[in-house]
């Protein structure tokens, strides 16, 4: 009876061994496939966010566009009711426009420098001219603000 108890005692041991072989294999797989998951939705929203920059970015085109014919035409209402509506647009698509302007001082993580003036009563690196607005796109750089900056 000894022997039986013994051999029965040892294929339990077994069993319970691969029981938990298999169940550290199945958190290892449901943990893979989890990470798998959420590597997939960072992916798409990734994907998601350059897609949406791309157009916002292309949308600025449009209106720096608008912006330099109501510099022509300040009165034009049909102008003005367009830019509104791009501007709204820009706004539900979280694309805010810097507040750079000249007296600032350059910052090259949102600042192109296009040119160089070299004025004797201002700080050197300081900007003297925004060429090109800026914008933001949920708190990242969409388009560097072009600037003219002091070298002395």
């Amino acid at each position: 009876m000894a022997k039986k108890d013994s051999k029965q005692s040892c294929v339990c041991k077994e069993k319970d061994t691969k029981i938990e072989e298999l169940t550290t294999d199945l958190k290892r797989v449901q943990a893979d496939f989890e990470n798998y998951q959420k590597r997939v939705e960072n992916e798409f929203i990734s994907r998601d966010e350059r897609g949406r920059a791309k157009i916002m970015l292309s949308s600025l085109v449009i209106l720096d566009t608008i912006n330099e014919g109501i510099k022509h035409e300040p009165k034009n209402d049909g102008l003005i009711k367009v830019k509104e509506v791009v501007v709204k647009f820009m706004h539900e698509n979280n694309v805010q426009k810097m507040t750079k302007k000249a007296g600032d001082q350059f910052d090259h993580e949102e600042m192109e420098c296009m040119m160089q003036g070299n004025e004797k009563k201002v700080e050197d690196g300081e900007v003297l001219e925004v060429l090109q607005k800026g914008y933001f796109i949920n708190d990242k750089v969409l388009r560097f603000a072009k600037v003219k900056v002091n070298k002395l």
